[in-house]
C-alpha cells in the first residue's frame, strides 16, 4: 500500500537519490526538503520513499522577482493581488512509474494549495529534448492544468550557474525545454 504524507527526515537521502535519476544531479538539495517554506510531501511504500513533490507559495511580488520570464507570460492572466501556488518538482522511482504514484503526490499537494485557497497554481514542465511534450503532460492534464508557454533551454544559464546535471542533456547547460502549466480558477483571457 503507497502512503502520502510529510517528508520523514530520514528518508531524505533516498529522496535524493531519486530527484539526481529523474532530475538530474545537484538539481535538488537537501534543503529543497527542509525549507520550512515549502510544501513537500513523499510516497512510501513499505517504509521505503518512492517519490515527492515539492511546491510553494508566492506573493505576486515574489512571484515577479523569483520567476520574471513566467511573470511576463502571465501578467495579463493573473490578478496582480493574488497569491501564486507553485509545482516545484515531481519525481517517482521508476520502478513505480506509471503506477500512479506521480498522480497521488500532485493530488496530496494541490488539496493543500486548495484547502488554502490558492485560484492559480503554476508548474513548469520538464520537456526533454526532441520531445513533443513534457513527462508530466497527462498528469498535469487530469488535474486541469493547461500549457501556456514554452520557453526553449529554460534551464540553461541555471544550469550553468548551479553546476546540475541533467539526465537527459548530461553535463550544463541543460538544453531541455519548458512547458509552462497553469491551474487557475479566476484568470482574465489573455
Amino acid at each position: 500500500m503507497i502512503q502520502f504524507g510529510p517528508v520523514a527526515k530520514e528518508r531524505i537521502p533516498a529522496l535524493l537519490s531519486i530527484a539526481e535519476k529523474q532530475l538530474g544531479d545537484s538539481y535538488i538539495r537537501v534543503e529543497d526538503f527542509t525549507d520550512p517554506d515549502r510544501l513537500v510531501y513523499e510516497a512510501v511504500s513499505e517504509k521505503k520513499a518512492i517519490g515527492f513533490v515539492t511546491g510553494k507559495t508566492l506573493s505576486s511580488e515574489d512571484f515577479r522577482t523569483n520567476l520574471p520570464k513566467v511573470f511576463e507570460a502571465l501578467s495579463r492572466r493573473i490578478h496582480a493581488s493574488r497569491m501564486i501556488g507553485i509545482v516545484g518538482s515531481i519525481a517517482v522511482d521508476s520502478l513505480y512509474s506509471g503506477s500512479g504514484v506521480g498522480y497521488g503526490l500532485m493530488g496530496v499537494l494541490l488539496d493543500e494549495l486548495d484547502r488554502k485557497s490558492y485560484e492559480t497554481v503554476l508548474m513548469l514542465g520538464w520537456k526533454k529534448r526532441g520531445a513533443s511534450r513534457p513527462e508530466i503532460a497527462g498528469i498535469a492534464a487530469r488535474y486541469g492544468f493547461e500549457a501556456v508557454r514554452e520557453f526553449p533551454e529554460y534551464w540553461k544559464e541555471e544550469s550553468q550557474k548551479l553546476g546540475y546535471r541533467c539526465p537527459s542533456c548530461g553535463d550544463p547547460p541543460c538544453l531541455c525545454d519548458a512547458v509552462l502549466l497553469v491551474r487557475c480558477k479566476v484568470c482574465k483571457d489573455s
